[in-house]
């Protein structure tokens, strides 16, 4: 089924299960070329109408390839998203506590020059963890953070260092027992995937020492 017939070209799409169905969230394109991120629901074996989660207002002339990503806690929902409207890089999370039907006002997680390229968790249904690249002096870090509902966000835990650059690829996360397993991709000229444990005991995710994925 064609859900949107004009969307951002090369983003990736975002799908969550709900109690309530699936949720997809997407970067939407405009005839104007605002690339937002616009989500749409399966009720009752049908697609809802898409409609956009905040109206950022990012207007580009090409794709930036930097989707959002979704998950889902029953009916919780939380979706992540980088936007550089106003030439201001940014990383949003939202929460849902309808499957989707409403959003909370976007919480800012980044510290300043995000890359983008995000991942999210929920932990409990008001409380997520994030994680994206952010540029740093030396090229850029896989960082991580854990956010409320309510706007409160713990410590960046700073997982490794990468580049900011396409190569740099997309970091990866999905729970573990009792904790979450992310993968990222570490540039050169021998690429390899790196992995760490995160330990979430704390206040702030505290990120364990990486190992090589052969």
């Amino acid at each position: 089924q064609v859900l949107d017939e004009r969307a951002c070209d090369c983003c990736q799409t975002a799908v969550a299960m709900t109690s309530s169905g699936p949720l997809i969230a997407y970067r939407d394109r405009s005839t104007g070329e605002i690339r937002d991120i616009s989500v749409t629901r399966l009720l009752d074996g049908r697609w809802t109408e898409p409609r956009t989660l905040h109206e950022d207002g990012w207007q580009i002339d090409a794709c930036p390839v930097n989707g959002p990503q979704a998950d889902a806690l029953g009916d919780a929902v939380a979706v992540a998203w980088f936007t550089a409207a106003g030439e201001t890089p940014r990383v949003h999370v939202a929460f849902s506590d309808d499957a989707g039907e409403s959003f909370t006002a976007p919480v800012r997680v980044d510290e300043g020059n995000p890359v983008g390229r995000v991942d999210v968790l929920l932990l409990e249904p008001d409380r997520a963890l994030v994680l994206w690249l952010e540029r740093s002096a030396e090229g850029g870090e896989v960082v991580a953070r854990i956010v409320s509902s309510d706007g409160r966000s713990s410590e960046t835990a700073r997982v490794a260092d990468t580049m900011a650059e396409r190569p740099s690829g997309f970091p990866r996360m999905a729970r573990y027992g009792d904790g979450v397993l992310l993968a990222w991709t570490e540039p050169g000229d021998s690429s390899r995937v790196r992995a760490a444990a995160i330990d979430l005991d704390g206040d702030s995710p505290v990120a364990a020492t990486a190992h090589s994925a052969q």
